[in-house]
């Protein structure tokens, strides 16, 4: 919900498809190379579900991802900065924690998806190029790996449409906050 806020997209990039179904497709295919093998030797059938049920729940979470990805948005609101990306971060950061805004690049080197150094900074990156930083006074719960590996982020980078836009509203709510307190 935005109500009284600005809502921002994140941008979309072909390479972020190409990635989303190459990966799907490889795991999809050690699945099929898994069963084969298994076929190949009778007595291993036991074997199998150790490695297609990964597998498997992989592929799952690439697609449920995929399919959710378009919804992404940050939103500047009244209240905070909302920032919903799926599986991994649905949370509005307060003005208040937020110790500065800021445009910079996002490399393709850097790479597409949830991408940490784990050290605090996270990209929720979905294409590559200008793209919009925050850096926060109180780290926000980020899911790397969603529901399997959590990290606190301290810098958080997202990849949204017009991220000039953004920074500017960001930073003009943040230093009426900091004026009023």
């Amino acid at each position: 919900m935005t109500v009284g806020g600005e809502r921002f997209a994140f941008r979309w990039s072909r390479g972020l498809g190409v990635a989303l179904g190459l990966a799907a497709g490889v795991m999809l295919f050690g699945v099929a190379a898994m069963v084969w093998g298994v076929m190949a030797a009778s007595e291993s059938w036991w074997i199998l579900p150790f490695g297609a049920i990964p597998l498997l729940l992989a592929v799952a979470f690439v697609g449920v991802f995929a399919r959710r990805l378009p919804g992404a948005f940050a939103a500047v609101q009244p209240d905070g900065v909302r920032i919903e990306y799926p599986l991994s971060l649905s949370a509005t950061i307060p003005y208040g924690d937020i110790a500065s805004a800021a445009v910079v690049g996002h490399h393709f080197l850097s790479g597409l998806g949830i991408r940490t150094n784990l050290a605090g900074h996270v990209a929720l990156a979905s294409a590559w190029g200008p793209s919009a930083e925050l850096e926060l006074r109180e780290p926000v719960r980020t899911g790397i790996l969603p529901y399997i590996w959590w990290t606190h982020a301290r810098k958080l980078r997202l990849t949204i449409e017009r991220p000039e836009d953004f920074v500017a509203a960001v930073s003009a709510r943040v230093a009426a906050t900091g004026e009023r307190s």
